[in-house]
């Protein structure tokens, strides 16, 4: 039942875009996967990207993104209307969890996701899949002159802006993921709205902080 629940891409393999509520270790263990490690983390609303894993433990990571190339390590970002993103390396066998609010689009976090893999990894952005998944469409996200200014100052294409104070995040991070080198082609963008369909958390809608979805990409075992 947890894993009929859980959204994912054909473009990738050990990964998943969960329903509100629902533990991130239910879902791997539906896809068979043992043996995890999984790493606190304390999403900031920016650019800041973890390799993982890290050494030591018990303070939580800060940061809206975090990598690894290692089998068995998670990488995950929780989310209630943000943009949540997977991203890998079919030809490294690296992958990262993106977390992209206005904030983290308009410093554009998934590029720099993109900039970290290619020093830690020597990804080329050619050799990556991602896959947008779950947030808040552009129908229902309506903002400030703030995040619009924000987004306008990347200088990207796309029909991110939905008219007038409407804002679509996700076609925003598509072009940014485009924009660092990864093929249109290569990019998947889910079709689902965490403010229209109940089953997922929504700040905008719940008001809530309560509960979150959680969005992974863990390595098998190779």
């Amino acid at each position: 039942m947890i894993r009929s629940e859980l959204l994912q891409s054909a473009l990738i393999s050990a990964h998943g875009f969960g329903k509100r509520g629902v533990p991130v270790e239910s879902y791997i263990g539906g896809l068979g996967i043992e043996a995890c490690r999984h790493f606190q983390t304390n999403q900031i609303h920016g650019n800041r990207v973890h390799r993982l894993p890290v050494r030591g433990g018990g303070d939580a990571l800060q940061g809206d993104a975090f990598m690894t190339d290692e089998p068995g390590v998670v990488c995950s970002v929780r989310t209630a209307d943000c943009v949540p993103i997977i991203i890998a390396d079919i030809r490294r066998g690296a992958v990262a969890a993106v977390h992209a609010g206005w904030r983290g689009t308009a410093c554009d976090v998934a590029g720099a996701t993109i900039g970290e893999m290619s020093r830690a990894f020597e990804t080329e952005p050619a050799d990556c899949v991602a896959a947008i998944g779950p947030r808040i469409c552009g129908r229902c996200y309506e903002v400030g002159e703030e995040v619009v200014n924000g987004i306008e100052a990347l200088g990207i294409g796309g029909e991110w802006r939905r008219g007038g104070s409407r804002v679509d995040l996700g076609a925003a991070n598509f072009e940014l993921l485009a924009r660092a080198g990864i093929p249109r082609a290569n990019i998947e963008m889910l079709p689902y709205c965490t403010r229209c369909d109940e089953s997922f958390a929504s700040y905008r809608r719940d008001r809530s902080d309560s509960e979150r979805q959680v969005n992974f990409v863990v390595i098998r075992d190779r």
